[in-house]
């Protein structure tokens, strides 16, 4: 039998007859204290950049948002208007869906509603670019494709399809909202059927599940399995129960293991519960077999990998705090300072720019050169894109 005490001495003497099985389990548990210290030190620092960001970016980034808000506003408010060539208004509606998509992306926007914008966009696009039947084809397509491209555009399908008004956005919402009612009748109606087939086999099935339950008593015990978690958790709750408590600071310090101990027992952490047992248990709390060790060691090894994972997740996990963790970490607190400082600098010359531009466009005049302006360069990038294309034919 091997003790936790005597794997985790790197001091002892015996170190050099130590089996493979042991040999293993001290260096999944060496990587797992380093990977946790890995893993505070970057909450840690999250946490201080993301405080950080608050302190010098926010502010700015709200300000930025509401800016380009304002663009947006003051660029729809030439909808009205006559003047423009079909060109400039698909220019135009274009320049707005840029602007749309980039502040409807921002997590600093706060309560700035772009619903209403959405729709008036929509609405002019609608007007002036009715959808052929050659787009609504594509559509149809694109969908299909998204699905396996085996979509049965039926009446029903393309009645969802005209009440859209060939809006994809709309179309696709209306028919998720179809699939998904499609999916939960099937899982009810095939509830309802497995129902109905484990009431005719129900004895048999119980015959099976004693059968187990007798296999299962015929063989040593899982030291990971959840009884022998729960046993282990039971004899450390008895001695580190705050009852036990000398004064009310080992009340406090009790009752702080205890929250540890009951958060290892929820998510089954086998690690931190030998932990526990290493700091306040006794040697025979934790002795095991070779069998034994080797399931010990394949936890361990799960609770290496889900601590990288973790770690990784402080970047990728989805939220605002990732991103900023993401965006501005560096290798030092200056480098950091650095990133915020410059990313403030450029957020406010560009909130001068959309000013100064927002207080020029008075008159379709002044948009209408803008809007000129913005297709030479988007004719000079094609034409560019397709000398490189040719180049590159020609090479080929």
């Amino acid at each position: 039998m091997s003790q936790l005490s005597v794997l985790l001495d790197q001091q002892n003497e015996d170190n050099a007859n130590i089996s493979q099985e042991e040999e293993h389990f001290r260096a999944y548990w060496s990587k797992i204290e380093k990977a946790e210290k890995s893993y505070k030190n970057a909450e840690r620092k999250r946490g201080q950049i993301f405080d950080r960001f608050n302190e010098v970016l926010l502010p700015t980034e709200q300000s930025y948002c509401q800016s380009s808000y304002q663009l947006i506003q003051k660029l729809v408010s030439f909808f009205p208007k006559k003047s423009f060539s079909k060109d400039e208004k698909k220019e135009l509606i274009d320049w707005v869906c840029h602007e749309l998509e980039s502040l409807s992306g921002s997590p600093f926007r706060g309560d700035i509603d772009l619903s209403e914008l959405h729709n008036q966009v929509h609405c002019y696009e609608i007007e002036h670019f009715p959808p052929s039947e050659h787009d609504k084809d594509i559509l149809k397509r694109m969908f299909s494709d998204a699905l396996g491209g085996d979509v049965d555009f039926d009446e029903e399908v393309e009645s969802l399809f005209s009440k859209s008004d060939a809006d994809p956005f709309k179309f696709m919402g209306s028919i998720f909202e179809k699939l998904q009612q499609q999916m939960e009748d099937e899982i009810l109606n095939k509830e309802h059927s497995d129902y109905r087939e484990d009431s005719g086999t129900r004895g048999s099935w119980f015959d099976g599940e004693e059968q187990i339950g007798h296999e299962q008593n015929s063989v040593s015990e899982d030291i990971t399995s959840e009884r022998s978690i729960n046993r282990l958790y039971k004899k450390l709750a008895q001695k580190l129960h705050p009852d036990r408590a000398e004064d009310d600071q080992d009340r406090e310090h009790r009752h702080e293991v205890m929250l540890k101990l009951s958060e290892a027992k929820r998510t089954g952490d086998l690690y931190s519960l030998l932990c526990l047992v290493r700091d306040y248990g006794d040697e025979m709390d934790a002795q095991f077999s070779s069998d034994q060790l080797d399931q010990v060691t394949d936890k361990l090894r799960e609770k290496l990998y889900d601590l990288k994972s973790k770690r990784t997740g402080l970047r990728e996990d989805g939220s605002i705090s990732a991103a900023i963790y993401k965006r501005f970490n560096g290798r030092s607190k200056r480098a950091i300072e650095e990133k915020m400082l410059d990313r403030r600098s450029q957020l406010l010359d560009e909130i001068d720019q959309i000013k100064v531009l927002i207080a020029h466009l008075k008159k379709p005049k002044q948009l209408k050169d803008i809007l000129r302006s913005r297709l030479r360069d988007r004719r000079f990038e094609e034409l560019q894109g397709f000398r490189l294309f040719e180049f590159g034919m020609e090479e080929y």
